[in-house]
């Protein structure tokens, strides 16, 4: 893997990471064959605040999360990372908070938690405990 320096000279190894998960939301997010006949692509303001909520999160890593699957459903761009049973998911909306849902797929949905408008530092927690 290769590792870019930031301003500070620090080598974070997950730019490279962020940049594939940039790329990945802006195609599913503008891509029309991959939605259903009624619905909609995310707006630009719902895919910039993804990329650079991503961005963020990426510079925080010391190490890489594993593989994000990206998603849209009406609007919304949704990033779901998942290490086993655990997974952690956020999701951007055109109108409302990013909201951060994290749990274990293996239990009952009741399990899961959820917080609105998380910071990159609280998200990147979440990711580490995946790895």
């Amino acid at each position: 893997m290769a590792m870019t320096a930031n301003l500070l000279g620090t080598y974070r190894p997950c730019t490279q990471d962020a940049s594939k998960l940039v790329q990945s939301i802006r195609l599913r997010a503008s891509d029309p064959s991959l939605m259903d006949d009624e619905e909609a692509l995310p707006g630009s303001a719902t895919v910039e605040a993804a990329t650079d909520f991503v961005s963020e999160l990426f510079a925080l890593l010391e190490v890489p999360p594993p593989t994000a699957r990206v998603g849209t459903f009406f609007g919304e761009v949704n990033v779901v990372w998942q290490a086993g049973t655990r997974s952690v998911r956020l999701a951007f909306f055109p109108d409302r908070p990013i909201l951060l849902v994290f749990g274990d797929v293996s239990q009952p949905s009741g399990s899961y938690r959820g917080d609105a408008n998380p910071s990159p530092s609280e998200v990147a927690a979440r990711l580490m405990a995946l790895t």
